[in-house]
């Protein structure tokens, strides 16, 4: 039983480790996205700075019509959106996923066999009380319809005293008056 336990805190242990050490590629992969996303935002900081320095030219150099649609255009433009922060998924535990696939099955299997022992030891139990209780009863069966006559000591008279009987001691009343 001993080595059975030592055998599952090893194991315990083990996922345990494992898990932790599957921690370092997550937060690597985080770095790496961060990495890209600063790229990627100072990419089009650089494409938006052009394209305001390309439109700025276009107004000086142009005739009024083409002076006023370039700052139109500076004007209205919409700000493209920036990336989004995209983070990598945690990774999963498997040691976590593969105990919650076999512990509800061993726990309830373990249930079961612990529960028929219990309930077999109750049985042999009963069975063993049922037969020390019958070999009793059978044991004062035999000794009730025993041939041999019980004969019983002759009735001893015991001879008590008279009871004393005290007589009451009669007192005189007394009358008392208030004024």
């Amino acid at each position: 039983m001993l080595s059975k336990l030592k055998m599952l805190i090893v194991g315990i242990t083990a996922a345990f480790l494992v898990g932790c050490s599957s921690m370092g590629s997550y937060y690597q992969a985080v770095d790496n996205s961060n990495a890209r996303y600063v790229e990627v935002t100072l990419a089009q900081a650089k494409a938006e700075e052009a394209r305001y320095n390309a439109l700025a030219k276009i107004a000086e150099s142009g005739d009024a019509t083409t002076k006023i649609a370039a700052t139109m255009a500076i004007a209205m433009s919409n700000k493209q959106d920036t990336p989004k922060l995209n983070t990598p998924a945690v990774p999963q535990n498997e040691a976590l996923q593969w105990a919650s696939i076999l512990v509800p099955g061993i726990t309830q299997g373990m249930s079961i066999y612990y529960n028929t022992k219990a309930t077999m030891n109750a049985n042999n139990n009963a069975t063993a009380l049922g037969m020390n209780t019958n070999s009793t009863f059978a044991t004062f069966a035999s000794e009730i319809n025993s041939p041999v006559v019980v004969t019983q000591p002759s009735p001893v008279v015991v001879e008590q005293p008279a009871p004393i009987v005290v007589e009451p001691v009669i007192v005189e009343p007394q009358v008392i008056t208030f004024p």
